[in-house]
């Protein structure tokens, strides 16, 4: 799946009640956010020029990183991919199949949203038990639809579909090629009540169709977003080193699963760093400027970073998935948007890591204020 880690956190995640009263404490702990996305990072509203005809479109190239394998029973090998993301806002009307009829009433006539779409495309992965390979073309596919409000509904979920058609590491010590890989063939799609209190499940898979409810959700932990959307929720945050937030994913395999977000100081390699840097440029979300180094010579401005972690908050919680976004310099005029520039997780069972690097920036949110 997209996000690995969240899918190896599942059968934990179920533990804690679909009906949630009895799994969030009295008091929620609620998440601060900034409109990161935006010049002014802390305007809450949907920006006006920012649209499906202005919206920022990404795409970033998929490497798997075997390097850091250690299992030895099996291997797995994905071949290069692409990570596509757009994101902008759109106004659902009140006969939007995006909302559940039981929930219209709610919603109004109109209700102004983020659009936030993803998609995973990998042409092969080989999985290999002593010498034996099992190729598969075209199966790890993965696209998601979110659609949820601003920061100052703290980016509450309205509507998310996942299609997920993926194979996957299954087990820690394979005995057999056929046990060493699971096929995901699902799709997810979750309608959210207006008030957040509630939310419908609707799965197509392998099994049949069946739905899930779930009750409560105002009642979480912390603050929650749908899964689907993770990578803008994080961009959402204060992003610096000191960064430590709880935060409450709904998980429409499973229910709500609670995380924490971890800022730190890892960087970019030199190669990232600077192909960003020029990618940035390019599309004015970085200005060329030169500064002095500490003996007074002239050198180009780095780019800065900022890392954040996502660790699934359990007592088993499995290695986290990492975000890097162009810093905010100036709250004020924060010309690079934070726009996000990579992601790495662990594949399951020690299969090494998989990197989403920027590759193309196709249309951006820049427009000179």
């Amino acid at each position: 799946m997209k996000k690995r880690f969240l899918a190896a956190a599942i059968s934990v995640a179920a533990g804690c009640a679909v009906v949630l009263s009895g799994c969030a404490g009295a008091t929620q702990n609620v998440v601060s956010l900034n409109s990161n996305w935006y010049a002014d990072v802390n305007f809450k509203k949907f920006q006006p020029t920012f649209d499906s005809e202005r919206s920022e479109k990404i795409v970033y190239a998929v490497t798997h990183d075997e390097k850091a394998a250690t299992n030895k029973t099996y291997s797995v090998k994905y071949d290069e991919g692409t990570y596509t993301t757009e994101f902008y806002t759109v106004a659902l009307g009140k006969n939007s199949d995006k909302i559940l009829d039981e929930f219209r009433e709610g919603y109004g006539e109109s209700t102004t949203v983020y659009c936030y779409k993803t998609e995973l495309s990998v042409p092969k992965v080989t999985f290999t038990y002593k010498g034996e390979p099992k190729v598969f073309e075209n199966c790890d596919e993965v696209i998601t639809e979110s659609y949820f409000l601003s920061v100052e509904d703290r980016l509450q979920p309205v509507y998310a579909r996942q299609s997920v058609h993926s194979v996957s590491p299954n087990v820690l010590n394979a005995t057999s090629l056929e046990s060493s890989y699971y096929v995901y063939d699902y799709e997810y799609t979750t309608y959210y009540s207006r008030d957040g209190e509630q939310a419908v499940t609707k799965i197509n898979g392998a099994d049949g169709v069946s739905e899930r409810r779930a009750s409560g959700l105002k009642g979480t932990q912390s603050t929650l977003f749908d899964a689907t959307y993770l990578d803008v929720a994080v961009r959402a945050n204060k992003l610096s080193p000191s960064l430590s937030q709880a935060i409450s994913l709904y998980l429409p395999q499973s229910g709500v699963g609670e995380f924490v977000l971890q800022g730190n100081a890892m960087g970019l390699n030199e190669t990232e760093r600077t192909d960003a840097r020029n990618l940035l440029i390019a599309n004015e979300l970085f200005k060329d400027e030169k500064i002095k180094d500490e003996n007074g010579n002239e050198t180009d401005k780095p780019l800065n970073t900022s890392a954040v972690s996502v660790y699934y908050n359990a007592e088993f919680n499995g290695r986290p998935q990492t975000y890097w976004f162009a810093a905010v310099e100036n709250p004020r005029n924060n010309v690079s948007r934070s726009t996000l520039l990579k992601i790495q997780y662990s594949v399951p069972f020690n299969h090494g890591v998989r990197n989403y690097v920027i590759k193309e920036i196709q249309s951006n949110l820049y427009n000179g204020n």
